[in-house]
């Protein structure tokens, strides 16, 4: 009988290079149902021109990646860049690993290898922001650039502490973006530090911090845009409301949102899964709504 593939991507430098010591052994697990084809990435974009290559020629039943947010947000890009679209394994090995927690995919290298196997499959929204697709965050504004401009061997070192190494760098002088949130019925203007559209239970490491009523399948996202505090006690209100998931400061706006476009009047540096996403006057966010079939162990939410 001859077996299905898998096109196994994995990034060695993710998570001080975790992935190394088990690595044969999660190819041993796969290859029992699967005939396994294995990559190594050397470099940014590397997963996402793999997946574009490999998937011109062949067949793959899965493109199962292991790394950080950033691996598997190349494999999305480089999957939905193609006509035929394989189901994704996810095999966490970075520093937050935030989806990978939504998805209630295990920590284990090795138990989340077993859930491609067992094919506990979940169809997930994704996001497209104008033409790059995301798993499950996009951001803008405070502690933003804190999580790309953060060296690997920091990350590694300190976890999430290092986010706030960086981001503390910044706070003596909070920037604010005079802003024009464009959605279908309605347009807010306003100064905002900080802004998210996230399809995500946690994000840079922090949990509830979209809300508690998260469903990953519904068409929605959560955003969250946080107004320009005009003294220390609006600052201390907003930190309260993000601690508490309870926005009732009226200094941080919680919006559902299917689509949106964000307008500046000037360019914007962006943070897209966690990585560098350019910087842009204009942003248009779409949900694509089950547009992703992923093994996880969260149970599908009507």
């Amino acid at each position: 009988m001859i077996k299905k593939k898998i096109l196994f991507i994995y990034n060695p430098q993710a998570g001080k290079g975790k992935i190394k010591k088990i690595l044969s052994n999660i190819i041993e697990l796969l290859n029992k149902n699967y005939e396994v084809v294995i990559y190594s990435t050397k470099f940014k974009q590397d997963a996402e021109a793999i997946v574009r290559e490999c998937l011109l020629n062949q067949k793959y039943e899965y493109v199962v990646c292991s790394g950080g947010d950033g691996t598997l947000h190349e494999v999305i890009n480089g999957i939905m860049s193609c006509s035929y679209r394989p189901k994704i394994g996810y095999i966490p090995s970075g520093t937050m690993n935030d989806y990978a927690y939504s998805l209630k995919v295990p920590k284990n290298m090795l138990k989340a290898a077993r859930l491609v196997l067992g094919e506990n499959l979940f169809s997930c929204d994704i996001g497209l922001m104008n033409d790059r697709y995301f798993a499950y965050n996009v951001s803008f504004g405070l502690f933003t650039e804190a999580a790309y401009q953060t060296t690997q061997s920091l990350k590694n070192t300190l976890g999430r502490l290092a986010y706030f190494v960086e981001g503390i760098k910044g706070l003596s002088n909070i920037k604010a973006y005079h802003l024009d949130l464009v959605f279908e019925d309605k347009v807010i203007s306003e100064d905002f530090i900080y802004g998210m559209v996230a399809n995500s239970y946690s994000v840079g490491g922090f949990r509830g911090i979209t809300g508690k009523n998260v469903l990953l399948n519904d068409g929605e996202f959560e955003g969250i845009f946080i107004k320009m505090p005009r003294n220390i006690l609006d600052l201390q209100n907003i930190i309260k409301d993000l601690l508490r998931g309870k926005f009732s400061s009226g200094l941080v706006l919680a919006i559902p949102i299917k689509n949106v476009c964000i307008i500046s009047e000037e360019s914007i540096p962006w943070c897209i899964d966690g990585e560098f996403g350019g910087e842009m006057q204009t942003v248009c966010i779409k949900n694509c709504r089950e547009a992703i079939t992923i093994a996880a162990a969260l149970a599908t939410k009507e």
